[in-house]
């Protein structure tokens, strides 16, 4: 079964967010670890990942990452994350995951993991235990 995928790369504090500002960049989602953005990160452990897809990306902005996007439907976020993820369900169904773009450090073998363990639920959250 292929799971669709919808990332959240807007930012809720817009020009304001302060991370975004001293990195020089519109958004957090875009600001480098290890020399790539954050979102680049996320998308290509996406692509990594067997059994994800197609891809959808949620910012308010959506012409500051269409170099970023690749083969990615782009929509514009809604006023908030949980609002931005209700619209992007009617588009692209469920059952879906939902990730967010400064997961920089995303691994195929977490996404693996987490959907083989959330089977037959109707819905499943990740949460960090210990840091």
């Amino acid at each position: 079964m292929s799971f669709p995928v919808l990332v959240l790369a807007g930012s809720r504090d817009g020009e304001n967010d302060v991370l975004a500002k001293l990195g020089r960049v519109s958004h957090k989602a875009l600001l480098p670890v290890a020399g790539q953005p954050m979102l680049a990160r996320v998308l290509n452990t996406i692509v990594r990942t067997p059994g994800l897809g197609p891809v959808t990306i949620s910012i308010e902005k959506p012409d500051c990452i269409r170099d970023l996007a690749g083969n990615a439907t782009i929509l514009r976020s809604a006023s908030s994350p949980s609002e931005s993820v209700a619209e992007a369900i009617e588009r692209i169904g469920t059952p879906c995951l939902v990730t967010t773009a400064d997961h920089a450090l995303l691994r195929p073998e977490w996404i693996q993991e987490f959907l083989a363990k959330a089977q037959g639920c109707d819905l499943a959250a990740g949460v960090a235990l210990r840091a």
